[in-house]
């Protein structure tokens, strides 16, 4: 793969985001509604009676998939080795104590490997175990262990920290994290891009107790910037980093999304005082000025879009008119882009008085989804799906002109590009009726990718006439992995067994080791536990290339993991990836996104 990748496309932006829209894990354990049942005839059912999918149990993980992982261990293939401790990483439910302390010191053991994939792996593989004594060692690795001092290691230890801190139940370890991370970025900030980009993400991703709208502190890092103790005091310093121009470039323009994760945390509206400090803090981001960056204003912009709500409030209707003007900066497309995006997912949201009127915004996404560009009517559609997203879990109907429009731009559409942002828009919209166009969409595209995303938005509105079309896609994509991935995922958003039973029976034929690492890839996907077997013959059969080997690996660790959602998503969801830093997201597959 080339060092350079164009990462201006809709595509970038669905996958860096899309796993809360998708709830795939949601959908795959579900349980079955079949043929004969009433909802079967609301559209919720399968054609035939299928099982369910298996959620692995934690006996059939400890008997099956620790033993083949730790013997991996065995490998003197890096790719091998970084899997296969990642992996091990991810089975904590139900394993016991016993189990998370031998892997916990297993882990320790290649922090020194003498490959850095592989102490990375480990060092990142600790922050996912995520026991208390390990943000100790990390805390070393990132800021006082000479011995592992190089900044590749430090940074992958910044992250660990914000997976082990996000997930921490004790506040004093958070604390212990919060500080190291703070500690490392005093040191570090005006270099980097790396080390400072990665303390800045996680620190965003570890909330303190939410003691009131002050912040208080402690001890000092240096004499300018206090420690803080709760969130208030966590926001504060994070507005005197953006205020910072002396910052790292590319760190810079992370502090945003770190501002609006810590705010999203509340888990409702945050306090008003520190929402409207924040908001003020970024709209003066977004203007052009000396120092205000291309990658400050577009991480600004999608922080903004993290923030903001649909009601009258005055602080959101600001938000909502700056993000309206940016949809048409002119000086720089992808700002334009990421607003589009941001106007949905604001006008989606309810606020403290519920949801508000959006028809404003909604008419000026449909005249560009009309009118626009191509380029224009990919993010205006998708923003669009955003906003009906949001207002159908906010218990309205999705509206009619939103539909038809949506169906209309679907049928005019030729290019693959156009076919696959509209047909997600149209997933967004989850309303089945009167989608045949995706249908028939499916029917008259070629080009893999648009086919791939058009399964995606079948399963997502729950289009079970697809179901035979989709398993034929699944049957007969075995040299094409994004389109068997693709229409893997939209069987299982529908609840079908159907793909996992039919990967099996394809990994168990295939013969070139391109369609087995492809197979193995959709498999960790899906996630069924009867995967489990055929993928652990994979990863135990030497005279398989390490390439693949290292897929079965991988996709063992997806289907033992219990979380909700991948861990990668933690560090994707509003991050501006087109200024992301090589350590969280390379094209070569080294970073940190790459090996979650």
């Amino acid at each position: 793969m080339p060092d350079f990748v164009d990462l201006s496309g809709w595509a970038w932006w669905w996958e860096f985001n899309k796993d809360p829209l998708l709830e795939l894990k949601a959908h795959l354990f579900a349980t079955p509604t079949t043929s004969g049942t009433d909802g079967f005839y609301l559209g919720q059912g399968e054609m035939h009676h299928e099982a369910a999918l298996h959620r692995p149990d934690a006996r059939r993980v400890r008997e099956k998939v620790v033993p083949a992982l730790r013997a991996a261990l065995g490998s003197k293939n890096p790719e091998i080795l970084a899997a296969s401790l990642i992996a091990l990483a991810k089975i904590r439910e139900g394993q016991g104590e016993s189990y998370l302390n031998e892997t916990e010191s297993l882990l320790e053991r290649f922090l020194d490997h003498s490959h850095s994939r592989v102490s990375d792996a480990a060092v990142l593989a600790l922050g996912i175990l995520g026991r208390d004594r390990s943000a100790l060692l990390l805390g070393e690795v990132l800021n006082g262990d000479e011995h592992r001092s190089t900044v590749r290691t430090r940074t992958f230890a910044a992250y660990a920290l914000g997976i082990l801190g996000a997930r921490a139940e004790k506040e004093d370890v958070r604390l212990y994290v919060v500080r190291q991370l703070i500690q490392a970025l005093v040191t570090e900030k005006h270099k980097g891009p790396d080390l400072p980009s990665a303390c800045i993400l996680a620190l965003g991703r570890v909330p303190l107790e939410d003691h009131g709208p002050h912040p208080a502190q402690t001890e000092r890092p240096d004499d300018r910037i206090p420690l803080p103790t709760c969130r208030a005091g966590q926001l504060a310093f994070l507005l005197d980093l953006l205020a910072d121009d002396k910052l790292n470039r590319i760190a810079h323009s992370h502090v945003p999304s770190s501002l609006a994760a810590l705010l999203a945390s509340w888990g409702h509206e945050p306090d008003a005082r520190l929402k409207e400090e924040t908001v003020q803090a970024l709209l003066m981001s977004l203007r052009t000025r000396r120092g205000a960056t291309r990658d400050m204003q577009r991480s600004a912009i999608l922080a903004l879009g993290r923030i903001g709500d649909s009601d009258d409030d005055p602080i959101d209707i600001r938000i909502r008119e700056r993000l309206g003007d940016a949809s048409f900066f002119e000086q720089d497309a992808q700002a334009a882009r990421f607003a589009l995006i941001a106007l949905g997912e604001v006008a989606g949201r309810p606020g403290r008085g519920g949801l508000g009127d959006v028809s404003a915004i909604r008419s000026d996404l449909l005249r560009t989804l009309a009118r626009g560009r191509k380029d224009a009517v990919r993010w205006s559609a998708l923003a669009l799906g955003l906003l009906e997203r949001g207002q159908r879990k906010g218990g309205q109907v999705v509206n009619a002109d939103v539909l038809a429009a949506m169906d209309l731009t679907l049928q005019d559409c030729r290019a693959g590009n156009d076919v696959g942002a509209v047909a997600i828009a149209t997933g967004l919209l989850g309303d089945i009726e009167g989608n045949s166009g995706l249908l028939r969409q499916l029917e008259r595209s070629s080009e893999e990718d648009a086919r791939g995303k058009t399964a995606i938005a079948l399963g997502m509105i729950g289009e079970h006439q697809s179901l035979p079309i989709l398993r034929k896609m699944v049957e007969e994509a075995t040299y094409a992995p994004s389109l068997l991935a693709q229409s893997s995922v939209g069987l299982g958003l529908m609840g079908s067994s159907a793909s996992a039973s039919l990967l099996a029976s394809k990994l168990a034929t295939a013969r070139s080791s391109y369609a087995q690492a492809s197979i193995a890839h959709a498999l960790g996907r899906i996630g069924d536990a009867r995967s489990i077997e055929p993928l652990v013959e994979l990863l135990e059969d030497r005279d398989q290339s390490d390439q693949v080997r290292a897929f079965a690996a991988s996709a063992l660790g997806r289907i033992a993991d219990s979380t909700a959602l991948p861990l990668g998503s933690l560090y994707t969801l509003g991050t501006n990836y087109t200024a992301a830093p090589l350590s969280l997201f390379s094209p070569n597959g080294f970073g940190v996104l790459n090996l979650l």
